[in-house]
């Protein structure tokens, strides 16, 4: 029969000792129990969250939907939420919101799609100032490929009245060298911004291993 938290020492409540100790001083199933709050039937919260934490690699776990989070018993809806939000929030705060150069282009998009087992194309939407105004998912694809619209990141840098753009898609399971569908759709798309006065700063192909700007490769003409 699992332990009640409440039976525990104060010091060994996941709450108690972020409160006494200090947030450095807990494990990421104490973290994760934080954020959960509560276990399930028969489960306290440390269990759950230790349950998580053994089915899930921390890569994984940063990057998991609500419905992938939902798969655990005693993990409803708010609880898949909470903790999808809370990485959310440490994966925006990782960087300091400015893409200058590539290294900081890296920062800022390599967290988003390094452990991701289907292919994604991610954008970077940034104003003048070279400040970003959000990075977010464009398209979704499978292990292999992806189906890319050049309109809707158009549009979508238009609606968050954008400057410029960065894309970076991952290869999965591969080397991050760009292919000729990745050079041909990325022109594609630098010219349709351009109708538009929008710079493609950069396209980043982030394989398993390596990340591959295509500016830097010259696959992207300065227009």
């Amino acid at each position: 029969m699992s332990q009640s938290i409440r039976a525990r020492p104060s010091v060994d409540r996941p709450r108690e000792k972020l409160e006494q100790r200090g947030r450095d001083q807990l494990s990421i199933t104490e973290l994760i129990a934080v954020l959960l709050g509560t276990g399930g039937t028969n489960q306290s919260v440390l269990e759950l969250a230790g349950e998580i934490v053994d089915s899930m690699k921390l890569s994984t776990l940063r990057n998991a939907e609500v419905e992938e989070l939902k798969q655990f018993p005693g993990v409803g809806r708010a609880k898949a939420a909470t903790i999808v939000a809370a990485f959310e929030l440490g994966r925006r705060r990782q960087h300091n919101n400015i893409i200058n150069d590539v290294q900081s282009a890296r920062k800022v998009l390599e967290p988003r799609l390094k452990d991701k087992e289907q292919e994604e194309l991610h954008a970077a939407f940034i104003t003048t100032s070279n400040k970003v105004i959000k990075s977010e998912t464009v398209f979704k694809g499978t292990l292999r490929s992806i189906k890319i619209e050049s309109r809707e990141i158009v549009k979508r840098a238009l609606v968050l009245n954008a400057a410029a753009v960065v894309l970076a898609h991952n290869h999965p399971g591969g080397d991050a060298e760009p292919t000729d569908a990745d050079v041909k759709t990325t022109k594609n798309i630098q010219t349709q911004l351009a109708l538009f006065d929008i710079n493609l700063l950069d396209h980043l192909v982030i394989g398993s291993e390596e990340t591959t700007s295509m500016k830097r490769q010259d696959l992207i003409a300065d227009l």
